[in-house]
């Protein structure tokens, strides 16, 4: 028989109706023929011709689903086999096989020709199902043993797991080799996730960032945004940092916030926290200065120009070295001391402050609170107090002390005022043994002034150039002042008053002269009449002095007073 009609020849196989197959002599004829091994050596050397190493034409009007256009065994094995749909299959005892689904994707499956492909791959990807995994192995053997895995854990999520183990996603900045590389990293493990940066050889250390959008408009969109639910009896921390500070400068950043160039918070490594220009800290450590504010447990300090605002209607501010200020532009200020306070309609308080251009000092009360008096002491039960004024003092306490300096001391005052008892005022100097003069207005000669003149007083003019007059309805004095004939007044008469006196005076039995004439010639007023001559007699009357002149008549001058005048 020939080779062409041997291929021609369709022998049945009784097992399988309609297969070309070769069986019993005819076969083994053939593979004698042919032989078990197909070894062709052919020579393709025409650029025009299409040349064909294995070439089959198969008409097929009827034939099975599984019908292969190639199929090759190993003992009786499926190895590898094309279907006449042009799906190949990579078949080891029916687990795997490699199909072609269409004319642009491959699947691979492990649960036969007939059921759903366990990944494909199409035209610009590779799909897996939703319990397949990308896997890797640790060596250079591609089917060594796998531990890293990429899976999918729901729809639009990614996840890189393996079991227990804790996992790590690197992103490069730079590779050389695994020796020199500059790489950032996320970290899954038993601490948490860890975000950060990492460098080896001739890499470089670089930091973290978290890098927002830029916003325009009305757009506020955060850069940084931590959120977190918390319902617990424990003590969380929304953000927590640990620093291993083995060695760095005294004045390192914990953390160091900006706006442009403009420094907003910060917080050194020894806990100076700055805000806004605000210094918060413990120990000031060489951060804190007069020209900035800072807090910590030595006190609060603001710059020269800061000050302490409350509703942005109250300001206190340092006006110049150890001078407190509360001023707000022209508005008067008061401040408040309260004794009791239960709200705003019950309490008790003191006031210091300015009302209707006046400055106040004074005690308030309202409601439940009691009316208190208002007192200045010392520092201590018996010390004296002070109230300065612009050129001047006062010590207030058992006596009162006036001064004429600035800062006014109980050894710089000049009068002392105080009570030796009840009822009485007592004016003297600083050393309690004199008193010079009261001025009544300033001193000058428009004014009066009373001067001290050893025991006596002298009403004198304020320059002290001359006596000042007094006027005043009754003065009185001692009797002995006038001697008798006054009937004992102590009251003080006026220069009228003697010279009614004097007139009224009983001369003779007829009545009273103001002049006294020689023969009708009148003599000169003196303040003595002396009466001499034989025969005449002067005696005192005890209300008047009797002049007595033997053989006078009537009408004649009987009786004489002589009185003594001190003007």
């Amino acid at each position: 028989m020939g080779l062409s009609a041997l291929l021609s020849t369709q022998i049945l196989d009784s097992t399988a109706t309609g297969r070309s197959v070769l069986t019993g002599a005819s076969a083994s004829a053939i593979r004698t023929i042919l032989g078990l091994e197909i070894d062709v050596a052919k020579t393709w050397n025409n650029a025009l011709t299409v040349f064909n190493g294995i070439a089959i034409d198969v008409t097929d009007t009827a034939s099975d689903a599984n019908s292969n256009l190639f199929h090759l065994k190993i003992g009786g094995t499926t190895k590898l086999r094309i279907d006449k749909n042009s799906r190949i299959y990579g078949i080891d005892g029916a687990v795997t096989y490699l199909a072609q689904v269409d004319t642009s994707t491959w699947a691979l499956s492990t649960a036969g020709v007939g059921h759903t492909p366990r990944a494909t791959l199409k035209p610009g990807s590779f799909q897996l199902p939703s319990d397949g995994w990308l896997s890797w192995a640790g060596g250079s053997n591609g089917n060594g043993t796998q531990d890293t895995f990429l899976h999918r854990d729901a729809a639009n999520t990614v996840a890189l797991r393996n079991s227990t183990n804790a996992q790590t996603y690197r992103i490069y900045g730079t590779y050389t080799d695994a020796s020199n590389y500059e790489r950032g990293f996320l970290q899954a493990d038993s601490n948490g996730l860890t975000l950060g940066h990492e460098s080896l050889g001739t890499g470089s250390k670089r930091s973290v960032r978290v890098l927002g959008q830029s916003l325009a408009g009305s757009e506020a969109v955060s850069a940084f945004n931590i959120v977190q639910t918390w319902n617990t009896s424990g003590t969380p921390a929304a953000f927590q940092m640990t620093l291993t500070d083995t060695a760095s400068h005294a004045n390192s950043m914990f953390v160091d916030w900006y706006i442009g160039a403009t420094r907003q918070f910060a917080v050194t490594k020894s806990g100076i926290t700055m805000l806004g220009g605000l210094t918060l800290s413990n120990s000031i450590g060489g951060f804190g200065s007069a020209t900035t504010n800072w807090w910590s447990t030595n006190g609060l300090n603001l710059a020269t120009n800061s000050y302490l605002s409350i509703n942005d209607d109250v300001y206190v501010r340092r006006d110049a070295a150890d001078t407190w200020a509360q001023r707000r532009s022209t508005n008067p200020q008061t401040h408040r001391i309260y004794n009791t306070y239960t709200d705003a309609s019950n309490y008790e308080r003191a006031r210091l402050g300015w009302e209707t251009n006046q400055f106040v000092i004074g005690s308030e009360v309202l409601g439940t609170g009691t009316a208190r008096t208002v007192a200045i002491v010392g520092g201590s039960a018996g010390t004296q107090g002070v109230i300065k004024a612009q050129t001047g003092g006062a010590f207030i306490g058992a006596q009162l002390n006036l001064s004429n300096s600035s800062n006014a001391t109980a050894s710089t005052s000049q009068v002392v005022l105080y009570t030796p008892a009840s009822g009485q005022l007592r004016i003297t100097n600083a050393t309690a043994d004199g008193f010079d003069r009261l001025i009544l207005g300033p001193a000058t000669s428009s004014f009066p002034m009373m001067k001290r003149n050893a025991t006596a007083i002298n009403f004198r003019l304020g320059d002290d150039t001359a006596d000042a007059p007094i006027t005043a309805s009754t003065v009185s004095v001692t009797d002995d002042a006038y001697g008798a004939g006054w009937n004992g007044s102590t009251q003080v008469p006026t220069k009228n008053a003697v010279y009614d006196k004097i007139e009224s005076l009983v001369i003779g039995g007829g009545g009273g002269y103001a002049t006294i004439e020689d023969e009708g010639t009148a003599l000169t007023q003196r303040t003595v009449l002396n009466f001499v001559g034989s025969g005449v007699t002067v005696t005192d009357g005890g209300t008047e002095t009797v002049v007595t002149i033997p053989g006078g008549g009537s009408g004649g001058l009987s009786r004489y007073t002589a009185i003594a005048l001190g003007w």
